[in-house]
Order: C-alpha cells, then structure tokens, then sequence
C-alpha cells in the first residue's frame, strides 16, 4: 500500500495531486505496473535503471491525476 502524502492542489471540494506509474511490458506483450512514485525524475530514473538491467522488457512512465475528498482516492485515466 502506498502513502500517499504530497503537496496537493484544490480543485473545488476534492484534493487533485500527480502520481507517475512505471509500466512495462515484456515480449508477449503483458503489461503490468511495475511501481508508483510521487517525483517524476525519481519514476524516469528507475524506468531507466530496470530497463538496462532487463533489456528484454520495455519500461514506460505514465502521468496520472488522483483526486480525493480524504475518505476515498480514485485514479483518473
């Protein structure tokens, strides 16, 4: 489970904030998420890393926008 707790904008009552999800996705084609982070630099440098280290998967960085009202978070995509 990830905390979740960053510097966050208001939009209306809800809270929006930015999460950047590194996917990857092997030679069949199976996709998955690999690890969330809450610093782009940190999401592209480790995208980087593992795919030097695993050159036969393919390692992407996604920009999400997570809104929540504090009971409750949902990912918008």
């Amino acid at each position: 489970m990830y905390n979740i707790t960053k510097k966050r904008e208001k939009k209306g009552s809800d809270t929006l904030m930015k999460v950047y999800v590194v996917k990857c996705m092997d030679t069949n084609f199976v996709s998955s998420i690999d690890k969330i982070f809450l610093n782009k630099q940190e999401a592209e440098r480790y995208a980087a890393l593992q795919t030097k280290k695993y050159d036969f998967v393919t390692f992407m960085v996604t920009e999400y926008q997570v809104f929540s009202d504090g009971s409750q978070c949902s990912l918008a995509v």
